[in-house]
């Protein structure tokens, strides 16, 4: 018999009984340990599961805790990116459609839209404003 699954079987069972082994010599030493110092036996028997079970709950906080930080940080450079995807997809947006369409913006009658670019905006210089002034004047 030459077939993966009989080697992977051969090898869960080996691993398994150096396990097994190492945990009942393990716990062959605490209860001698407690018997030399006068201990109860049940507890020099559970000095093994419990150290057993800590290690698996250590493993399991630790999992969870790198998976969070994981998340956190995935999240964190989604929202970053996302914000320098949506103020670079705004930015031409609003310059496609103050340049194709109306555009509701301050302009010379008020709050409106307007169609073309804000460069025809109310806010001017005052020496402008005066220049344009005096042309009507003279004109007139």
């Amino acid at each position: 018999m030459s077939s993966n699954a009989y080697a992977r079987g051969t090898k869960a069972a080996s691993v398994w009984k150096r396990l097994s082994r190492v945990y009942y010599d393990a716990n062959d030493r605490f209860v001698a340990w407690a018997d030399r110092k006068k201990i109860p036996a049940s507890i020099g028997k559970s000095v093994v599961p419990f150290s057993v079970l800590l290690l698996i709950m250590l493993v399991i906080v630790a999992g969870f805790a790198l998976g969070a930080t994981m998340l956190l940080v995935s999240g964190i450079v989604f929202m970053v990116r996302f914000i320098q995807l949506n103020n670079t997809v705004s930015n031409a947006s609003n310059e496609a459609a103050s340049s194709f369409g109306p555009e509701y913006r301050n302009g010379r009658d008020g709050y409106g839209y307007y169609y073309g670019a804000a460069d025809d905006s109310i806010f001017s210089s005052a020496g402008s404003n005066n220049e344009e002034e005096e042309e009507e004047e003279d004109k007139a």
